[in-house]
């Protein structure tokens, strides 16, 4: 459960990293999306400085993503999570190539197939 002093009035969404949504994205379950989606724009605010914590589970959030203390509730594992996810390089491979490969490739298999 997220502590109340973490919700904020509107949901948060990453469009840059995740734009389809959290749930979508295949790195978080439904349970962890939700609770990005609810606690994720003070998170945000609180890490980046914008507002100062006001409560001691916002000061003991902090604490967790400064490395101070160990995560202890879900909330504060999912969000060391996002941040991981979020900061990772990702390898995208494709199964496209180049005609002019394709062919070249395409030739050699055909013509050991009927040899």
């Amino acid at each position: 459960m997220l502590d109340q002093s973490l919700v904020s009035g509107s949901s948060f969404r990453d469009e840059k990293n995740f734009p389809h949504g959290f749930s979508r994205s295949g790195s978080f379950s439904r349970n962890e999306s939700d609770l990005l989606t609810k606690g994720g724009r003070v998170a945000m605010a609180l890490t980046n400085g914008e507002i100062l914590p006001s409560t001691a589970v916002q000061s003991q959030f902090l604490e967790v993503c400064r490395g101070e203390r160990a995560p202890q509730t879900e909330f504060e594992r999912v969000w060391l999570k996002y941040v991981d996810v979020v900061g990772r390089k990702r390898c995208v491979f494709s199964f496209a190539s180049s005609g002019n490969l394709a062919a070249t490739e395409g030739g050699v298999y055909t013509r050991d197939l009927i040899a």
